[in-house]
């Protein structure tokens, strides 16, 4: 089990690069395995607004709390890459599975080894 202090600074500091990065007016996609991808239109210190990078460009919004108890799962299911929907299923990840598995592969650097 990972340690809840250093699980909670990684997780802060994942944030405040995702914030960083759109200040900066870099492009952030991410990338499901099924489905459009989807671009970062805003970072606040609450959520993350997406936009699909369709002419559809239907848009969602990804809430901070839930991204942090979501990726805590995660970070503690050394097995979830095996099977993607038993992992979805087993932790109960519903909205935006798809993009919180490519955000929580861009998460997992911050928790370093």
């Amino acid at each position: 089990m990972i340690d809840r202090a250093r699980y909670n600074a990684a997780f802060n500091e994942y944030w405040t690069w995702l914030e960083d990065q759109m200040k900066a007016g870099e492009t952030i996609i991410f990338t499901p395995v099924t489905g459009n991808p989807r671009r970062v239109l805003r970072v606040s210190d609450r959520e993350i607004r997406l936009a699909e990078t369709t002419k559809r460009a239907g848009s969602s919004v990804c809430k901070r709390q839930e991204l942090r108890i979501d990726f805590w799962k995660l970070a503690n299911d050394p097995t979830w890459r095996s099977d993607l929907p038993a992992a979805r299923e087993r932790h109960g990840i519903e909205n935006l599975f798809e993009f919180k598995r490519d955000m929580y592969e861009r998460f997992e650097p911050f928790l370093g080894s």
